[in-house]
């Protein structure tokens, strides 16, 4: 078992089982969930007609940040 990078707040944590923070999968939920939350603000930011300079750079750095997760396959 892995420590959980979520402080326990993922759906397979066995803390009641074991006393601690413990994953209870053999591969972490995690890099799936930050993919997934990071495709959804990509999303939201694609969404908007007209970008402000800041959310053009919030995007150039979340589309960074997701290429990086994708190549290395996540991020526990």
């Amino acid at each position: 078992m892995t420590v959980c990078p979520l402080n326990g707040n993922c759906v397979y944590n066995h803390r009641i089982n074991t006393g601690a923070d413990c994953c209870g999968r053999s591969a972490c939920a995690y890099p799936d969930l930050q993919r997934q939350q990071l495709a959804g603000a990509i999303a939201e930011l694609l969404a908007v007609p007209l970008r402000t300079p800041a959310q053009e750079e919030k995007l150039e750095r979340y589309r960074r940040y997701f290429r990086e997760l994708n190549h290395r396959g996540g991020d526990p």
